[in-house]
């Protein structure tokens, strides 16, 4: 009875009229405290998130064996068959081959290499979960950067490129989508 009688002394009498009550402190240090908390919680893990280490290269380093310059004979390892092709470039004939993959876990979905009849010349992975800023981290300022309407490009000397989207502008959140390598050029 003593229960009710509480709870009569905080609800209105007359339910037709609105009346804003305060509310007693205990329930106010209540809400305040669990406020508090969760919200020291969500900043907690926020920044946790932000300071994990994440280490694009060492899932490209799986694949040192395979990278440009490397002899073709290092595919033999790796799920995929060659496939050759031969075209005429101004009178002479070329002959390229190609190597497609898609592991079925880790941060890639799609691993193509292209090569000549000797070495890899060129690899691509098309990417997920990385951010232009984890590359940035790990590789340095890239030495050129090509912006358009919904994609950007990054390049560095050593032979890397870097391909995704923006939504909105660019920034180093923006997502990455592919990364290609290739043998260094110098200018």
């Amino acid at each position: 009875m003593a229960a009710i009688r509480s709870l009569d002394r905080w609800a209105p009498q007359f339910p037709e009229q609105l009346t804003i009550r305060r509310w007693p402190p205990v329930i106010t240090l209540a809400v305040l405290v669990f406020t508090l908390v969760s919200a020291g919680m969500a900043v907690s893990a926020v920044a946790n998130a932000m300071t994990m280490p994440v280490s694009p290269v060492a899932a490209f380093e799986a694949f040192a064996d395979i990278m440009p310059e490397q002899p073709l004979t290092a595919l033999e390892d790796y799920p995929c068959s060659l496939h050759f092709s031969q075209y005429t470039d101004d009178y002479y004939p070329i002959t390229t081959s190609s190597c497609q993959m898609a592991p079925k876990s880790g941060p890639f979905t799609y691993i193509g290499v292209t090569g000549n009849l000797l070495e890899i010349r060129s690899v691509v992975f098309r990417v997920q979960g990385m951010r232009a800023g984890d590359l940035v981290a790990q590789w340095g300022p890239q030495d050129a950067h090509t912006q358009y309407k919904t994609s950007y490009t990054m390049v560095w000397k050593e032979g890397m490129y870097a391909n995704g989207k923006i939504v909105g502008r660019y920034s180093l959140w923006s997502d990455v989508t592919f990364v290609l390598f290739t043998p260094p050029y110098e200018p």
